[in-house]
């Protein structure tokens, strides 16, 4: 089977991806991990395939800007003071995301909560998609908040606070994956 496992984010949204990878290698399976390009080194010394996604989003966190918007909003806040800078480097990743599915003709798609596109490439190019998901994020509770959410407790709020959270940005971003969804081929 050919898999196509997407992830963005920092090294603790690419490592455990990498590993399940090594194990679909193992398994026999060809694969094809896409991530940010500054941790190609994780997966090209587990031999495995590695396609690079432009890193800008990330970089967006380390610049002057983004290290304010979060020290000073923290989690979710500190997404929407950025937003306006995440939206034309979200449009490249798309494509980027795309292209790289798209040669690649999965069998299926694995793919990081944070990879927006991979349900509609998945969609698009008509094979199966699958959540992995390495974070608490995908599973609601009442006990606390979303990670993603600076307070202690948001009391009866706790449960949806997650799903707000999984779907926000796909909210957010909804024009954006619109218009890229009418351009991709």
């Amino acid at each position: 089977m050919r898999i196509a496992i997407h992830t963005y984010g920092t090294r603790g949204d690419v490592q455990p991806f990498v590993a399940l990878s090594v194990a679909l290698l193992a398994a026999g399976h060809e694969v094809q991990l896409a991530g940010p390009a500054p941790y190609a080194p994780l997966a090209v010394a587990r031999s495995v395939p590695f396609h690079c996604l432009p890193p800008e989003m990330l970089n967006l966190i380390e610049t002057r800007e983004g290290k304010k918007a979060i020290a000073e909003g923290g989690g979710f806040l500190a997404g929407f003071k950025l937003l306006k800078h995440v939206r034309p480097l979200m449009e490249d990743l798309l494509r980027h995301e795309w292209e790289t599915a798209r040669d690649f003709a999965p069998d299926l798609i694995v793919y990081h909560p944070k990879s927006l596109a991979s349900l509609h490439i998945a969609e698009r190019l008509g094979c199966s998609a699958v959540l992995g998901s390495p974070l608490p994020i995908s599973t609601p509770t009442s006990a606390f908040p979303s990670p993603v959410f600076p307070v202690r407790t948001l009391g009866p709020l706790n449960r949806l606070s997650h799903s707000l959270v999984a779907n926000g940005a796909e909210l957010l971003f909804a024009g954006t994956i619109a218009r890229w969804r009418e351009r991709a081929a």
